[in-house]
């Protein structure tokens, strides 16, 4: 409101066309309508992105997530370019929630969601993909470069020291798997529609549960793999 975000000019070859004076009623209707349907567009335009968002996190929520997915395996079919899929999770989230309450861990999660996006990319697709858990695509990215980052996000959240309004502090820890393929040739129709690389990450991140937590489990080139 009060912001320009657009001009409507009309001139003509007239020199008296627009002496002062002149009547000029039809061109305020024009634009008053004009307006309204910038408006009006304007406010589609927010409530569908409000829709793809997370409320608590202001991150892409699971349905945004559900949507890049395909739109990112299908860059990477066009490119012939590995796709890289990370999940996270949060160890002892219900812990977190026992101990310090919902308020605390609701901003356990806006706090490591800001930590796990500040070691990607802009191009980077971070979701929160449901609960204590989130999730990252990472396009044009190999195994070993997500490898990296993954370790990167870590070491950022195990490091992160946690305030609470009495002055306590403490820290959490987040369990992470990575997965990636290059879908060419004989392995494009497995990983197309996207659920193979997924569930590849997920299934490596409850490897690092089991392991202990606080780790990184990657699956490796999964393209390598099945040829």
């Amino acid at each position: 409101y009060g912001k320009l975000i657009g001009s409507l000019n009309i001139g003509s070859l007239d020199a008296e066309r627009y002496a002062d004076g002149s009547r000029t009623d039809f061109f305020e209707h024009l634009a008053a309508i004009i307006a309204i349907c910038i408006e009006n567009a304007a406010n589609v335009q927010r409530l569908r992105r409000q829709g793809l968002t997370d409320t608590l996190t202001a991150i892409n929520n699971r349905r945004f997530f559900d949507q890049r997915l395909q739109e990112e395996i299908e860059v990477a079919q066009r490119n012939q370019a590995p796709l890289s899929c990370m999940l996270l999770d949060v160890d002892y989230f219900k812990k977190v929630n026992d101990s310090y309450g919902h308020q605390v861990g609701d901003q356990v999660l806006r706090e490591v969601a800001a930590l796990v996006r500040a070691q990607l990319r802009g191009s980077d697709v971070l979701s929160r993909y449901g609960g204590e858990e989130f999730s990252a695509l990472l396009s044009n990215t190999s195994a070993e470069t997500a490898a990296e980052v993954a370790e990167r996000v870590r070491k950022g959240v195990e490091g992160h020291v946690f305030h609470l309004p009495d002055g306590e502090t403490f820290t959490v820890t987040i369990s992470i798997g990575v997965a990636t393929c290059t879908p060419t040739g004989e392995a494009e129709a497995i990983f197309s529609g996207g659920e193979f690389l997924v569930g590849q990450a997920d299934r490596r991140m409850y490897q690092a549960k089991a392991a202990g937590r606080n780790a990184v489990v990657c699956a490796g080139d999964l393209t390598a793999a099945e040829q």
